[in-house]
C-alpha cells in the first residue's frame, strides 16, 4: 500500500510526474478502502486543502476523529 499511496501523492501534487488529481485521488481512495491509516490522514489533508477533491473541513475532521 505504501507504494500506491506515494504514487497517489505524487499524482496529486505533480511531484516527478504530470499532475493528475483525478487519478491520484482514485489511488488514494483505493488505499483508504483497504484501511491504510496513512492514506486516511492523507485524504483528510486533501479534504482540508481542497486538493483532488472539493474543500470539506467537516469530512477532514471526521476522517481524523474516527
Amino acid at each position: 500500500m505504501k507504494e500506491i499511496r506515494e504514487i497517489a501523492w505524487k499524482l496529486l501534487i505533480g511531484d516527478g510526474m504530470e499532475k493528475d488529481e483525478e487519478n491520484g485521488m482514485w489511488f488514494l481512495q483505493d488505499c483508504v478502502a483497504d484501511g491504510d491509516a496513512d492514506a486516511i490522514l492523507m485524504l483528510a489533508k486533501c479534504c482540508a486543502l481542497g486538493l483532488g477533491t472539493e474543500y470539506d473541513a467537516e469530512r477532514a475532521e471526521a476522517l481524523v476523529s474516527d
